[in-house]
Parts: structure tokens; C-alpha cells; sequence
């Protein structure tokens, strides 16, 4: 009985995330206006998402301004025949990253139809269950939604609204607000009242969702490499929401000892000014192998000018002159910058963007993520829930 319990709140969990992200993907909508979810940041220099368009519109649709995705161009002379995809000059694009760049949009492209069918798929759901309850109980579903959701609700009182009427708004302003919070506690309620039948049917959701493989490469890694669950996390050290999500992942951790491998890339976006450098810092402590020590003082901390970096190698007991050399040579900066190349080719434009067994998740909502990683263990065979 627990773990059909389990099943049904893991997936009215998951369903409202999955909700979340179709509205961040098709409709843009900034979904941490929600006081339980972490915000994304997002990069300026990311180009909105369409609607649902297949990748051949999308190509007759492309914004005339914007650049295209990012190919890696190699000396023709070291390219296989087969694998050449076309020619510039001496220089070569290859069939291998040719196929990286149509595997990313048609990542987003499926990513988005799964969103809206997953969508439905909960809409219908909710109807089947509520139909089955109302039937149960003699009642009609107007009858049983007034009962269980209009009744149970009540308006603010006026208390309440001057509380959030700014000075100045007129009576008609007051009015609307009314009737906009009346209206959020009816979605509540009715959230919480579908998680109770979920909770009382056995509901099982069985589409395949849509996966990308993100190589891990010579990336930051820990967890063991047959881990159930990979999660690769697209970072940046000056983000304050990329800073709050690391408890969340630490808890992922240690709730799945020995299920969960984190892989962590960098993705530090324009606006921060000390996360590109912050990025080679860790890549240079980790030369010295103490990346995920520099991880932590970087995100521990709340500035990262050079003078804390030198603090921070000193803390670690790094070989100083040699990390010092190693951050003023800008040494590892090829490394951001392809880490930050691969993200945005799979339409990563905010962090923290998560990859989890190759599902995309953007920003840090603790419900989706942790019952997205339950999931994922949870169609592994021969596995069992973390307790």
C-alpha cells in the first residue's frame, strides 16, 4: 500500500513540474513567481523557444539575426573521408557534430510535444478519477468539485486584502484582487484534493519520455559510473539559485547512496562577471585533484573576486604558485567555453539546467527533481525505491 501511495504522489508531483516546464518551454511564463520553486537564470543571449514547430519549420522560421547553433570546425586534414560534412577552406565540419546539432533540436523539439501529451495525459487523468469518485458517492463531477473544492475554500476577508492592496489601488482594484485570490485557492484545493485520489488509485503513467545524451567527457564527476541515476547540472558559481540547488543535490545524494552520479558543467552566464574565472578556478584546483572542495568554497561563498580564489587554494592546501599560474594563464577557459557550447546546443539558456538520465529539467524545483530521480530508479529493473 506505501509504495502504490508513493506512486501516485511521485507522479501528481511530477505532472505539476512537468506542467512548469511546458509552460517555461512553449509559453516562456517565469514559473518561480511560486514561493516553493527555485528560479533559473537565464542567459540574455538565449533566443526564446517557439511553439511547437518541427526542426524543418523552425529552420524556415529562424530569427535572421540569430547567429545559429555553434559547430566545432576542425583542420580538414585530420578528418576521415566519411566523416567529412562539408568543407571551408582547410577546415572541416564533421558528420559527427553535424549529428550532435540535429540530435539537440530535435531533442527540443520531442522534449515539447512529451510536455504538452504528459500535460493532456494528467487533464485526462484528473477527469477519469473524478468521474470514478463521483460515481462512487452518488454525486455528478459539478456536484463533487463544488463539495470537495468550492465549498472548502473560502474568499479573503477583507483583512487579508488590505494587507495586499497597495496604497493608493481604488475599491475596482481591491474587487479584481479579490477574485484573483479566491481563484489561487481554488487551484490549491483542487491540487490537493486530485493528490488524495491519486493517492487512492493505483495510477501508473507509461509514456517514454524524451532522452539526450550529454557526454560527461573529462567533466567534474561523483557518484559511482554504474549509477541508476545520472545527473548532469549545467552551473554557474555566482548564481544564487545554482548555489541554493546544492542542498537539494547533496539530499539527492544521500538519500540514494550509490544510485546517484552528479556530473557538474559549466554554464556562467554574461551577467556575472567573476563566474567564467570562478569556473577556471575549479578546474584548476581539480588539477590538483580538489575540484569539488573549490565547488564547495566557491558556492560557499557570497564574493568571488581573485583575492577570494587565493583564499580559497590556500584554505584547500593547494600548491599556491602553481594555482596561481594556472588562474592567471586563463589555463582551463577552453573548458567553460566548450562545456557552455554543448549546453546551449541543447537549448540550455538558464542555470541551474539539469539533465537527469537525459531528461531536461530547468531551475531547481525540489518536488519535480526529487520525484524525477525517484522515478528514474523506479524503472530500473531489479531496483528499489530510495527510502
Amino acid at each position: 500500500m506505501s509504495r502504490r501511495l508513493e506512486t501516485a504522489t511521485n507522479l501528481g508531483v511530477l505532472l505539476v513540474a512537468v506542467f512548469v516546464a511546458t509552460l517555461l518551454i512553449v509559453e516562456r511564463v517565469p514559473y518561480w513567481r511560486s514561493s516553493s520553486n527555485t528560479p533559473p537564470e537565464r542567459s540574455p543571449s538565449t533566443t526564446a523557444t517557439p511553439p511547437i514547430t518541427s526542426p524543418a519549420a523552425q529552420g524556415r522560421e529562424a530569427n535572421p539575426l540569430d547567429p545559429g547553433p555553434s559547430v566545432a570546425v576542425v583542420e580538414r586534414s585530420s578528418v576521415a573521408t566519411d566523416d567529412l560534412a562539408a568543407t571551408i577552406n582547410d577546415e572541416a565540419i564533421t558528420v559527427a557534430a553535424l549529428r550532435r546539432i540535429v540530435e539537440a533540436q530535435e531533442f527540443a523539439f520531442e522534449s515539447q510535444r512529451y510536455n504538452a501529451r504528459l500535460l493532456a495525459l494528467g487533464q485526462a487523468i484528473d477527469r477519469a478519477l473524478l468521474d470514478k469518485e463521483a460515481a462512487r458517492r452518488g454525486l455528478t463531477v459539478r456536484e463533487l468539485l463544488n463539495r470537495e473544492i468550492e465549498q472548502k475554500v473560502a474568499a479573503p476577508s477583507p483583512k487579508e486584502l488590505a494587507a495586499l492592496i497597495k496604497t493608493g489601488q481604488q475599491e475596482t482594484e481591491a474587487a479584481k484582487l479579490a477574485v484573483e485570490v479566491k481563484q489561487a485557492r481554488l487551484r490549491a484545493r483542487r491540487f490537493t484534493y486530485m493528490q488524495q485520489l491519486r493517492k487512492a488509485n493505483e495510477v501508473h503513467v507509461l509514456l517514454d519520455p524524451p532522452r539526450v545524451t550529454v557526454v560527461e567527457g573529462d567533466s567534474a564527476a561523483k557518484g559511482p559510473a554504474t549509477a541508476l541515476v545520472t545527473i548532469v547540472e549545467f552551473s554557474d558559481f555566482q548564481c544564487p539559485f545554482c548555489k541554493k540547488s546544492q542542498d537539494l543535490l547533496r539530499r539527492l545524494e544521500k538519500d540514494n547512496e550509490g544510485r546517484v552520479r552528479v556530473i557538474f558543467k559549466h554554464f556562467p552566464l554574461p551577467g556575472h562577471q567573476n563566474a567564467a574565472k570562478a569556473a577556471e578556478a575549479a578546474e584548476c584546483a581539480g588539477e590538483q585533484g580538489r575540484f569539488w572542495e573549490m565547488h564547495d568554497s566557491l558556492f560557499g561563498s557570497s564574493t568571488l573576486a581573485d583575492a577570494d580564489l587565493t583564499r580559497f587554494a590556500s584554505e584547500l592546501r593547494l600548491n599556491g604558485e602553481q594555482f596561481r599560474r594556472c588562474v592567471d594563464s586563463s589555463k582551463y577557459a577552453w573548458k567553460w567555453q566548450r562545456d557552455k557550447a554543448d549546453g546551449e546546443q541543447f537549448g540550455v539558456g538558464a542555470t541551474p539546467t539539469f539533465f537527469v538520465n537525459g531528461r531536461l529539467m530547468v531551475g531547481a524545483p525540489v518536488e519535480g527533481l526529487t520525484a524525477l530521480v525517484r522515478e528514474e530508479i523506479e524503472r530500473r529493473p531489479n531496483s528499489s525505491p530510495a527510502n
